[in-house]
């Protein structure tokens, strides 16, 4: 048999969760200290669908295209109604690439898969709105049941799933992928195959108070409390049962997209700080929309305390207006106003997020650029008076982070916060506050936090940091091909 590269992708696995659990994944620390210490980098933002668009293509998000942002508690307010389109990655990524080169692929549930496309070899994608598995070749579904692999559709909490049920489905699934990935492995003599679990992004972002002791909402001993942990222990099982497959000559890569933590627990009220630098401004004596904008608050607090998202998320889909009420603060006069904080940030309160400039309202280049370096500087001097601490960790134009034909698509300005913070979007409010909607989905993606291990027989000398761009030419090197003749963005971390 010849030298085949294995990759597991684990959306959300996060290396401090894994240092923190070690003790009882002893399959990923194995795999650990054969691994060289890589630190990993992810995109901006860290979304699962931005960053494994860069994983797939070696390329930077805003000449990929796939700058999409929906995080799960948006997921529970505003009703998904389709899927992200792939057209963007579809005929780009390192295995359409090594499939020109006669390498076999085996491609398991990647994201962004769904519809399936041409591959040389197998590719099996799924929709993340509704129950439909596709695999190429089509008759891959007459060897195993497909339906079994669909994504679990729903969050836990009143009016939706269970607790217990949600975190049976999830098991199910991953044993599910667990069987027909051991299944398809053992098919053929693959030059690369690729499996994905979406488990540990999805689970930590519903359970992640009931595990961390220093989460506001924090209910003290609980019947949850171990349930991230326990996935975790399934995962390093399943790595397991992949890692016995491996023959001497065999590569194995274990990878995520990005890490996950806490949710921010305060908001720093961006529109705030926009309008006091005369860049906002709110409506006159519009008393409909302060009540529209408490009765929000209000809901947005009662979901959060009583876990009533679903209940919400079924009121969206039946009233789409509502949608608007939820995302677009209604105080604000949009006619006359220069600058917002853009839908990277919104009722998501995530501390990596952006500014819009209303350029219709800005006569010549010069004028702009004179705003964006105001706001910038503003952004850098916020500070939180009850600690003293610089609350943003940067910010920048959106062309001083990527550069691609899909810029546009990008706030005018991007930032970054400290961890505990998030963005708000409230005038005429406190520019710092508790995040009332923390307690929907506590959980939150960590750029900093991806892993990215690999283990050999060979003697492989490698760089110790990477980026996500840098996994595609990575992949491409191992087997042989020449990277450094396309055009990609990353670099392969091996050096010949």
């Amino acid at each position: 048999m010849s030298k085949r590269i294995v990759m597991i992708g684990v959306d959300g696995m996060d290396k401090v969760l894994i240092s923190k659990f070690k003790k009882e994944l002893p399959t990923i620390s194995k795999i650990i200290k054969r691994s060289p210490t890589i630190d990993v980098h992810s995109v901006f933002p860290p979304d699962s669908d931005t960053a494994w668009a860069s994983i797939y293509t070696g390329l930077n998000p805003a000449r990929h295209g796939v700058v999409h942002f929906l995080d799960p508690l948006e997921k529970s307010l505003i009703y998904q109604t389709k899927d992200t389109p792939n057209k963007y990655i579809k005929g780009k990524t390192f295995w359409d690439i090594g499939g020109k080169y006669g390498k076999r692929f085996c491609i398991i549930l990647p994201h962004l898969g769904y519809p399936v496309w041409q591959v040389n070899g197998i590719m099996i994608g799924r929709s993340s709105v509704n129950d439909d598995v596709q695999a190429y070749p089509d008759d891959i579904g007459n060897e195993f049941d497909l339906h079994r692999l669909n994504t679990i559709k729903g969050f836990p909490g009143k009016g939706g799933l269970s607790h217990e049920e949600f975190i049976k489905r999830h098991e199910e699934l991953l044993n599910a992928t667990i069987e027909f990935g051991l299944k398809m492995l053992r098919k053929e003599d693959w030059d690369l195959f690729f499996i994905y679990s979406s488990v540990l992004d999805v689970v930590p972002h519903f359970f992640w108070k009931y595990f961390d002791e220093s989460d506001p909402a924090y209910p003290g001993d609980n019947p949850y409390k171990d349930v991230i942990r326990n996935f975790y222990k399934l995962h390093d099982e399943m790595i397991k049962k992949f890692y016995s497959q491996l023959d001497q000559d065999d590569i194995l890569i274990l990878l995520s997209d990005h890490g996950h933590g806490r949710r921010p627990i305060k908001n720093v009220n961006i529109n705030e700080l926009l309008k006091r630098k005369n860049l906002l401004f709110p409506k006159k004596r519009d008393v409909f929309a302060i009540i529209i904008e408490g009765l929000k608050r209000k809901t947005l607090s009662i979901a959060s305390k009583y876990n009533l998202e679903n209940i919400g998320s079924k009121l969206l889909k039946v009233i789409p207006r509502l949608r608007k009420i939820y995302t677009t603060p209604p105080t604000i006069n949009w006619e006359n106003t220069l600058a917002y904080a853009s839908d990277l940030s919104g009722i998501k309160s995530y501390s990596y997020a952006g500014i819009r400039i209303n350029k219709r309202l800005i006569e010549d280049e010069e004028t702009y650029e004179k705003i964006r370096s105001e706001i910038i500087e503003a952004l850098l001097q916020i500070s939180d008076p009850a600690t003293n601490n610089k609350l943003v960790k940067w910010a920048m134009r959106r062309e001083e982070l990527y550069q691609g034909p899909y810029i546009g698509k990008y706030p005018d300005i991007v930032f970054e916060l400290l961890d505990d913070y998030g963005v708000g979007n409230r005038i005429d409010a406190p520019l710092i506050e508790d995040a009332i909607n923390h307690g929907i989905v506590p959980g939150s993606h960590k750029g900093d936090n991806a892993v990215f291990f690999m283990i050999s027989n060979e003697d492989i000398n490698i760089r110790t940091n990477l980026s996500l761009m840098d996994v595609a030419p990575t992949v491409l090197d191992l087997l042989g091909i020449d990277w450094r003749r396309f055009d990609f963005d990353g670099r392969s971390i091996l050096r010949r």
